[in-house]
């Protein structure tokens, strides 16, 4: 099992072991009851300046024009046009496709954080489910979603806080990253989620396996190649900045979603 598979199985297995619930953002049609609080993917997609998406899209996934042996050939240019026509493409699929209804029944709900990268403050973007918020509040889960279909994703509803949507280009770049994870077209979807299912059953069955870092070291330390090694002082001070980065990013989540929950409930009248 790759370190990929065991990240992966462990995000997975947390959310299939969710209790379903009843979703109060689905009415017994299989239609949206929130419209008028908060608007899902695709209909902020719709909204949304395609070039503008692209060019915040591209801005975090530059293109690798010299990685791969078949550009060689081709101009810059060609690659750039070639690159953003399959994008154009996969976005308008994804503006018309036929939205379906969470297959767990927990309505999810993008929105933005504060978090510091590399020393400054950016932004984070994650994935809660309605229910939980209103039952834990701040404390409830984020989930990833690289392996939920498009059309779930598409019905994934945007927060309407001023953080997130001040951001919301850049919101939406990063939903077009993860639904697009396994292809455009998540056309390796289907055999990786088989193979996360056998890194669950691994897990079940007691038979996956697990490597101390000093395993993993002792594999990657070959030849004249050795980790460059801390010392105890600043091996602390790393630790210290780790968790005062950690605790910054937890106080604006937690910030954040309050926030999200209060309106949501003012706006339902509850």
């Amino acid at each position: 099992m790759s370190r990929f598979d065991k990240v992966g199985c462990c995000t997975y297995l947390k959310r299939i072991k969710t209790k379903s619930k009843t979703n109060p953002s689905w009415n017994t049609e299989g239609r949206f009851s929130l419209g008028e609080i908060m608007r899902t993917v695709q209909q902020v997609l719709k909204e949304l300046d395609a070039d503008r998406l692209i060019d915040t899209y591209l801005r975090d996934n530059p293109i690798e024009y010299t990685q791969n042996d078949n550009l060689l050939d081709r101009t810059v240019r060609d690659i750039r046009d070639t690159v953003r026509g399959n994008l154009h493409r996969y976005i308008n699929r994804l503006r018309e496709m036929q939205v379906t209804e969470p297959e767990e029944g927990q309505q999810g709900i993008l929105y933005a954080h504060r978090a510091l990268k590399e020393g400054f403050s950016s932004q984070a973007f994650n994935l809660v489910h309605l229910d939980e918020l209103l039952d834990r509040g701040a404390e409830c889960e984020n989930y990833a979603y690289e392996f939920t279909p498009q059309s779930e994703i598409m019905g994934f509803l945007i927060a309407d806080s001023p953080m997130t949507q001040r951001y919301i280009y850049d919101l939406m770049a990063d939903v077009l990253t993860e639904a697009s994870f396994f292809g455009l077209e998540q056309e390796d979807l289907p055999a990786q989620k088989a193979k996360l299912m056998d890194s669950l059953e691994e897990v079940r069955n007691g038979t996956a396996e697990c490597l101390s870092w000093e395993e993993v070291k002792a594999e990657l330390e070959t030849g004249d190649f050795t980790f460059d090694e801390e010392s105890p002082d600043e091996e602390a001070l790393r630790r210290a900045a780790w968790e005062a980065e950690w605790a910054y990013s937890r106080h604006s989540r937690e910030k954040e979603l309050t926030a999200i929950r209060e309106q949501y409930l003012v706006e339902k009248g509850e």
